[in-house]
This record gives C-alpha cells, structure tokens and sequence, in this order.
C-alpha cells in the first residue's frame, strides 16, 4: 500500500516543523516520527492478538509514528472515500481515532489544542490550552508555538476547532473497530 501524495508532503511537512529552533516548547510527536510511512500489519501482529485475523478484516494501516508502545498511523478501512483519518493504536488496549485526517492532525497540534487521547468524545481529545499563559509566563514556549504554525500556515490550510471536530462523525470509531476485532480474536481461544 502507498500513501497518497499528500500524505508524503504531510508528513515531510511534520519533519519539518520537527526541525524548526524551539527554545523550549517539546512536542513528544516530532521525537517518535518516522522517516516514511511503513505498512504495519496490526491484525497479524501476535503482541496484540492471538491469532492472524488479516483474513476477516480488509483494514490496512501506514504507520508514521511511534514512541513508548504507541503507535500513530493512518487507518485504510473498506469504503473510505478521501483521505484517511489519523488513529492512535496505544499500549494496553487504549486506541482512538485522533484526527479525521492528517492535516488536521497537524493542524490541531498547532492550535492551542493539547491531546487528551484516550478520551472517549472527539472533543475530549482535544482541549484549549490558555495561550494568554503562555505568553505572560513562559514566552519562550509561546514564540515556539507561533514559530511553528508560521511555518505550517505557508504549506496547510487549516480550518477552526469546531469544523474540524464536526469531520470525527464521517469516520467510523476505532475503538468499536477495536472491540469488533477484540471479540473476533476471543472466539478462537
């Protein structure tokens, strides 16, 4: 499976603001990124399952990063029409969808928004950080934060919050597709 091609400019784009001069602001996504996206085969992958379900599931995963047993890939279920949405397959079983796409991941890691990522709710993933803080008491951060986005603003578009929180219904749950595979993985036993 290849990604698309704005997948790739996505993800040279996240190598690049991984390498814009930050003073202090230290994102744990740019330490974990990969080089190029690689298939992962998570149905066949004996850590997480018993047995190889590759045959009952056509869902197919690019990952692009991982750090601590946490992976973020892009999910390719059947029927997706567009580009695919950004999921968190996380370490004991805490996995969600985290973004309806990469751009909007990228976007929302750039927006004021810290991740809350095992949270049930789309818009518990996300929360507003107080940016008026940052500014006042650490403005080091706050340059870091402006930095980045001028940099993310000259290559993406991004839409607000809400618009982008909106896009979480056209995507199916990962966590139901989890517990559907979990269940089918438990019959074996």
């Amino acid at each position: 499976m290849k990604p698309s091609k704005n997948a790739v400019h996505l993800l040279n784009l996240l190598h690049k603001l991984g390498q814009v001069k930050r003073e202090e602001l230290n994102i744990e996504l740019f330490k974990g990124l990969s080089k190029s996206f690689k298939e992962y085969n998570y149905l066949s992958d004996d850590s997480w399952f018993k047995n190889d379900l590759t045959p009952y599931f056509k869902d197919r995963f690019l990952e692009f990063a991982g750090q601590d047993g946490n992976l973020f890939c892009l999910w390719y279920y059947p029927g997706l029409t567009g580009e695919p949405p950004v999921v968190l397959i996380g370490q004991d079983s805490n996995s969600c969808t985290v973004a309806p796409s990469l751009n909007d991941f990228i976007c929302l890691n750039l927006m004021d928004m810290e991740p809350y990522y095992f949270e049930t709710k789309p818009k518990n993933i996300w929360t507003a950080l107080d940016l008026d803080y940052f500014k006042e008491e650490l403005p080091k951060t706050y340059n870091d934060i402006v930095n980045l986005r001028n940099v993310a603003n000259n290559e993406i578009e991004c839409d607000d919050y809400k618009q982008i929180i909106k896009r979480f219904k056209n995507y199916p749950k990962f966590d139901k597709w989890i517990e559907k595979v979990n269940q089918k993985d438990k019959k074996w036993l």
